[in-house]
């Protein structure tokens, strides 16, 4: 096996890295946006040190790219602008020489007072120098879609509790937003809308049956979930899998294709 060395060196210093015939699994979005503002700090604190000052002080969050003009064609090639679910990072100029950066999260919005801490929609900050607010404990992946698919599940539920029947017919397999209007904000606060890898949860759904999907770590749909019965034929029967790119599929309160855990054993269903 063949291994790579890359040698960079700084003020004397010899930084050897050796890689691995596989690349590291790619970053999540969340991830992906600490580093992105990690980025952007830095872009930010070598123009104050190269004496620029930020020339109008916002009294509200802006758009970090709104200050690309400001910083010279060197500087605006290396900014990073956007966090790591494809969104503008918020700026807040209190004063010409400190800065604050903000990241919405994963659902997108601004913080309100029920944010859970341990959510992922909870503002990433950076300020001062270092990060007063991130995500905490982040799982695996698969683990977070569970999470949400049992939340989007739970929801479909309790609409029935009300309604003797599952929302719908959503004619065929549909993003989530199909049936945003039904169970928002009544079942759902804010039903999950992407899965950890930024792709849209699925949902299949007819007065009887619903079938709720995430496409998984590649994005690409593994059928094309036109009936339930299909649906648990082509895909075997309930089981585990530890291919991130398969699809996660729970039908009618059981998961049917789940992430493989230490026990192998399928997630609980949804409460009702």
């Amino acid at each position: 096996m063949m291994t790579r060395h890359v040698v960079a060196m700084a003020s004397g210093l010899v930084l050897t890295a050796s890689a691995a015939a596989d690349p590291p699994a790619p970053l999540d979005p969340a991830a992906q946006t600490l580093l992105n503002i990690r980025i952007a700090a830095a872009v930010l604190d070598t123009f104050r040190e190269q004496g620029g000052r930020f020339q109008h002080p916002a009294p509200t969050l802006e758009n970090l790219g709104t200050l690309s003009a400001e910083l010279g064609a060197d500087l605006r090639r290396e900014m990073v602008a956007r966090d790591g679910w494809g969104r503008p990072l918020k700026i807040f100029i209190p004063d010409s020489a400190s800065y604050s950066l903000i990241s919405f999260a994963a659902d997108g919005r601004q913080d309100d007072a029920w944010t859970d801490p341990s959510s992922l929609d909870r503002d990433i900050i950076f300020s001062h120098g270092k990060f007063i607010q991130r995500p905490r404990g982040i799982e695996p992946a698969g683990k977070r879609a569970i999470a949400d698919i049992r939340a989007i599940a739970t929801a479909l539920e309790s609409f029935a509790v009300d309604n003797d029947r599952y929302p719908g017919p959503t004619e065929g397999l549909q993003a989530i937003d199909t049936l945003a209007g039904d169970l928002e904000p009544i079942y759902a606060r804010r039903l999950p809308r992407l899965d950890p890898w930024g792709h849209p949860f699925f949902v299949w759904s007819d007065d009887t049956t619903y079938i709720v999907v995430s496409a998984g770590a590649d994005g690409v749909l593994d059928d094309d979930y036109a009936s339930p019965g299909e649906v648990v034929e082509n895909f075997g029967g309930p089981r585990s899998t530890d291919d991130e790119e398969e699809d996660l599929v729970f039908i009618n309160g059981a998961f049917l294709l789940w992430p493989a855990d230490p026990a192998d054993a399928a997630p609980d269903a949804p409460d009702e």
